[in-house]
C-alpha cells in the first residue's frame, strides 16, 4: 500500500469479519438423471459424520473444497442439481486513502455470511481488473447474498498469502452486496454493483464517477456429463420350465445407508432398470442416457453393479448372474470390444459363469443445466394465488391467517418473501400475476369468485410489479373482499395454465411457476387434477404452501413423487410438476418465525429438474448466452450511468393498509412500516 493514509473511520464503517473457512452451500436430492454439482452443509448427525469419515472424505477439507463438499452428498447416494460457477471482479473509481500512492485494493468475498474467497492484491491502483476468479456453487432454490469488502492492504503484507493476510490492520474502501440469482437474471450474467464508502470518506466521491464493482458469473464447463448406453446379451442361462427367460437389466451403486447405525453400513441402491426381452437368451435392450451423478456420483473409479434378472409376473425375479466394475472398466470394456461375465454363484455345474453381457454403446456426452437455459434467456414467470376463504378468519381477528401488524409477518406474507425473494431476479420485467380465490366481491355484488385479479384490475390484468407490488396488493385486496368459501383451486390453476401457453419457441423461452397459497383442503380435487394433468404438458410447476393447523394429508395425493398422478377414469399427469409443503414444518415453536432457508429449498428444489425434464422432452435446447450490453463489457468503463449501478440487496418495505380499505383505495399511498428487510424482526 505503500504510505498510509488516514485509518479515521466511524464506527460502522469497520472491515465485517468471518473466520469460517470457505464453503459452498448444501447438497441436495433430485428427482432425476439431470444433475450437475452442488453442495455445502456438513451432514446433519453424528451417525451422518461418521459415515462421512469411514469414506475417506476429510471433513475440514470438506468445508473448503466444493468437490469434497459435493461428495459429502453423493456417498449418500443423493444427486445435487446445481452449478459450479466462477466470479470474475472488476473495481472503478475506488475512493483512495493513501498520501503518496494509490490504494492497493483487495476484495473479501463472502457468501451468506461464510467468507468464499479472497482475490489477489492489485499495488497501486483505483481502477483493478482481479485476475483471481472465486468459485461457488449456485443453487437456484436458494437466496444466495454475495457481500464483498474492498480493502487497501499495507505494504508489509505485500508478500503475504492473501488468506493470511489480518482484515483489522488493513484500511477499509467500502462494501457491496448483491444476490447471486439477480447476477444470474442479468445479461451476459453481468451485473454493475454500487460500493457504499465509509461515511468519514464520502467527500473523496466523485458524483460523475461513483465506485463500483463489476462482477461476471462463468458457469465451469462439463457441468452436467451423461452417458449413452445400450446392452446385450449372450447365452444367458435358461430359467424358465417351459420356455426361455424373460431377462433384465438393474444397474445399482453402493451408497451409506442414511437409516443404520453402522457408520460403514453400505447398501446397493438401484438407478435403472431396463424392459423384460420376453422368451430369449441374447437379448438387445433399448438403449438409455443417465447422468453421471446419478450412475456413480460423477466418480468414475466407483463401482457399479449390473445383475441379470428372469422377469417373473409373480414378482419372484430369478438372478440369471451379475457383474460389479467400474465406470471406468465399463468403458474400457467398450472400447476394447470385450464382453463382461455374468456371475452367480449359487449356478449348478463347473461354472459360475451364467451368460455374457455386451456392450453396444457406451458415449460419454452433455446435457444442458439448468443455468445454461437461464443464461440463454429463459424466463421464469412467477405467479401467486392466495386463498381468501372464511375458514382464514378475517384479517381484524388476531387469530387469523391473514392478520398482520407492524413487525408481524402472517405467514402468507412470510411465504410469499421466502419464495418470491428467490424468484423475483429470473423475470426481466418483474411483473407478477396475482390472484384470489374463495372470497365475494363487494363491489359485484357480493359475486362469489374463485379466482380473480387480487389488484382489482377491471380489465382482469393480474400483474403487480415486484415482491414489494405483491405484498402491497395482499394487503390492500384481503381488507377488501368478504372471505367465503369452499376452497376450489382448479379455476386459478386454469388461469395460469392459460398464461403458460402463450408462445415458446427455440428462441423465446420461458417457464412458469405458480405459488398457491391455502389453509384449507381442496373441495374440487379431480377438477384439480384434471387441471394439473393438462399444465403437466405446459411449461409450468406448481408449488403449493399450506398454512395453518388444517390436516392436509390429502394434498399429498397432488406431489406425486412416488407414483403420477391421476387414474385411469381422469388420465394422468406427463410429468411431476407439483410440490406441496405444510408451513407449520418450517415454523420455529419459539419464535414463531419461518425457517427460510429450508422453507424455500423444501419448495423449489424440484424446480430445475422439472424445467430440464420439459425442454429435453420437447426437444428444445439451451440457447448461447446472452452477451451483457456493450458499456458493461468496456475494458475503462469508469463513467456509467448511475441507472446502470443497480442497488444493494433491496429491502421489503410492507406498507400498512387501512383495516376498512374498499378496492378503489388501492391508488393511494398509505403510511409503511420497515420491517427491515427480507429478514423477520
Amino acid at each position: 500500500m505503500g504510505c498510509t493514509g488516514s485509518k479515521d473511520v466511524k464506527a460502522g464503517d469497520e472491515i465485517r469479519h468471518n473466520t469460517a473457512a470457505q464453503t459452498g452451500a448444501d447438497a441436495k436430492p433430485s428427482g432425476n438423471g439431470n444433475a450437475a454439482v452442488n453442495a455445502t452443509s456438513k451432514p446433519n448427525s453424528k451417525k451422518h459424520k461418521n459415515q462421512v469419515a469411514s469414506s475417506g472424505i476429510d471433513m475440514e477439507r470438506g468445508q473448503t473444497d466444493a468437490d469434497v463438499e459435493v461428495a459429502t452428498a453423493q456417498v449418500f447416494g443423493r444427486e445435487v442439481l446445481a452449478s459450479r460457477i466462477q466470479m470474475m471482479f472488476s473495481c472503478r473509481n475506488l475512493i483512495n486513502r493513501d498520501t503518496f500512492s494509490k490504494s492497493d485494493p483487495l476484495l473479501v468475498v463472502r457468501m451468506n455470511g461464510v467468507e468464499a474467497g479472497r482475490t489477489e492484491v492489485v499495488r497501486d491502483n483505483l481502477n483493478p481488473d482481479f485476475i483471481k476468479a472465486i468459485e461457488i456453487v449456485y443453487r437456484f432454490e436458494e437466496r444466495q447474498l454475495l457481500e464483498i469488502d474492498v480493502v487497501d492492504v499495507d505494504s508489509e503484507y505485500s508478500a503475504a498469502n492473501v488468506q493470511a493476510i489480518d482484515l483489522k490492520k488493513q484500511d477499509y474502501l467500502g462494501s457491496s452486496s448483491v444476490v447471486v440469482g439477480e447476477i444470474i437474471g442479468s445479461l451476459g450474467m453481468t451485473k454493475l454493483v454500487p460500493i457504499k464508502v465509509p461515511q468519514a470518506f464520502q467527500n473523496r466521491v466523485k458524483p460523475q464517477a461513483p465506485p463500483f464493482i463489476r462482477i461476471i458469473a462463468m458457469e465451469l464447463p462439463e457441468q452436467n456429463p451423461h452417458l449413452s448406453l445400450q446392452f446385450a446379451g449372450e447365452d444367458l442361462d435358461k430359467k424358465d420350465l417351459l420356455g426361455k427367460s424373460d431377462p433384465f437389466l438393474k444397474i445399482s451403486r453402493k451408497v451409506y445407508d442414511p437409516d443404520s447405525n453402522r457408520p460403514d453400513q453400505m447398501i446397493n441402491r438401484a438407478v435403472f432398470q431396463s424392459e423384460a426381452r420376453k422368451q430369449t437368451l441374447n437379448p438387445t435392450w433399448s438403449p438409455f442416457s443417465i447422468s453421471l451423478a446419478r450412475l456413480c456420483g460423477n466418480d468414475t473409479k466407483n463401482e457399479i453393479l449390473i445383475e441379470c434378472y428372469d422377469w417373473d409376473r409373480t414378482g419372484s425375479n430369478d438372478l440369471i448372474g451379475a457383474v460389479s466394475l467400474t465406470v471406468d472398466a465399463l468403458i474400457s470394456t467398450f472400447e476394447e470390444n470385450s464382453t463382461l461375465d455374468l456371475i452367480n454363484e449359487k449356478r449348478r455345474g463347473h461354472s459360475s459363469v451364467a451368460g455374457r453381457l455386451r456392450i453396444l454403446k457406451c458415449e460419454r456426452f452433455q446435457k444442458p443445466t439448468f443455468l445454461d437455459y437461464v443464461a440463454g434467456g429463459c424466463e421464469i414467470g412467477f405467479a401467486v394465488a392466495i386463498d381468501l376463504t372464511a375458514s382464514n378468519k378475517p384479517v381484524s381477528n388476531p387469530k387469523s391467517l391473514h392478520h398482520y401488524a407492524p413487525g408481524v409477518f402472517n405467514p402468507y406474507m412470510q411465504a410469499i418473501i421466502s419464495i418470491g425473494a428467490v424468484l423475483e431476479y429470473y423475470d426481466s420485467d418483474q411483473m407478477f400475476p396475482m390472484y384470489g380465490f374463495g372470497a365475494r366481491l363487494p363491489w359485484k355484488n357480493n359475486e362469489k369468485s374463485h379466482c380473480f385479479a387480487l389488484n382489482f384490475d377491471p380489465n382482469e390484468n393480474a400483474e403487480v410489479k415486484g415482491i414489494q407490488g405483491i405484498l402491497d396488493t395482499y394487503m390492500r385486496a384481503v381488507s377488501a373482499v368478504v372471505l367465503s368459501g369452499p376452497t376450489l383451486f382448479s379455476e386459478v390453476i386454469q388461469a395460469a395454465c392459460k398464461r403458460a401457453q402463450r408462445p415458446l419457441t427455440q428462441a423465446r423461452q420461458h417457464y412458469d411457476i405458480l405459488l398457491i397459497i391455502t389453509d384449507g383442503i381442496i373441495d374440487d380435487m379431480d377438477k384439480t387434477v384434471l387441471s394439473i394433468i393438462e399444465c403437466s404438458k405446459l411449461p409450468m410447476s406448481i408449488i403449493i404452501v399450506g398454512v395453518g393447523d388444517a390436516d392436509f394429508t390429502s394434498m399429498n395425493v397432488l406431489d406425486s413423487d412416488t407414483s403420477r398422478l391421476g387414474s385411469k377414469a381422469l388420465g394422468y399427469v406427463e410429468r411431476d410438476i407439483v410440490q406441496f409443503v405444510p408451513f407449520r414444518d418450517f415454523v420455529d415453536t419459539d419464535s414463531r418465525e419461518i425457517d427460510q432457508f429450508k422453507f424455500a429449498k423444501s419448495l423449489l428444489e424440484e424446480i430445475p429438474a422439472q424445467v430440464l425434464s420439459y425442454f429435453e422432452s420437447r426437444h428444445i435446447n439451451a440457447n448461447p448466452r446472452r452477451s451483457a450490453p456493450e458499456e458493461l463489457r468496456s475494458p475503462l468503463m469508469e463513467e456509467v450511468n448511475p441507472e446502470m449501478l443497480g442497488h444493494d440487496a433491496a429491502p421489503i418495505v410492507v406498507n400498512q393498509a387501512p383495516a376498512e380499505a374498499q378496492p378503489d383505495e388501492h391508488l393511494q399511498q398509505p403510511p409503511f412500516v420497515d420491517f427491515g428487510g427480507y429478514g423477520f424482526p
